[in-house]
């Protein structure tokens, strides 16, 4: 439970720009869970500091200052993935996660979106990218498995327009006869 002093710690003071605000905000958080450990924020904080660091992430999620870059900036670094509607929602979300992960060492000495620019970058690249290209490897591998068990039909005599899915699962049982026509579809 955050107590009545946190509350109106929380609370955007007049005048205040977004910049001094979120500043501000983390040099609080960074008193509860100092830049130099190593222990998660749950390893490291109390039940009411973890509810304070909360409700921080919870008013960096709100900003639409944050919202309007983060969407602008990874339209326009990634706009294949920012395409295709079953992948923006992923990357949006590795985004948001390294600048939550981050806002803490925020200083004030640059804009937000200055700040979260390199790690919405960082985010997008270790995580969502990575995962795709992970994903992409394992296809290739899949490719790859499929090409050399239909050689190895070719070689026993078959014509390629003979070589379905069902012989080359015969070939290679730990594929799915799905995987095998995805292969092909690529190939």
């Amino acid at each position: 439970m955050i107590g009545l002093t946190q509350k109106q710690f929380l609370k955007r003071n007049p005048g205040e720009n977004d910049n001094q605000y979120f500043a501000r905000l983390a040099e609080e958080v960074r008193k509860i869970y100092p830049l130099d450990t190593k222990k998660t924020p749950k390893e490291y904080c109390t039940p009411d500091q973890l509810d304070f660091i909360k409700a921080v992430n919870d008013i960096v999620l709100s900003s639409p200052k944050l919202t309007r870059f983060i969407e602008a900036y990874c339209s326009v670094t990634f706009p294949t993935y920012m395409a295709k509607p079953e992948d923006r929602e992923d990357l949006i979300q590795e985004a948001w996660q390294e600048v939550i992960r981050n806002v803490r060492r925020y200083n004030g000495t640059c804009d937000i979106t200055t700040f979260a620019k390199l790690h919405v970058k960082h985010g997008v690249v270790t995580g969502f990218v990575a995962k795709k290209q992970e994903l992409g490897a394992y296809q290739n591998e899949t490719l790859n498995k499929v090409r050399k068990a239909k050689s190895m039909l070719i070689n026993e005599g078959y014509e390629e327009t003979e070589i379905t899915v069902s012989l080359i699962n015969e070939k290679l049982p730990s594929l799915t006869q799905r995987q095998i026509q995805n292969a092909l579809r690529d190939d």
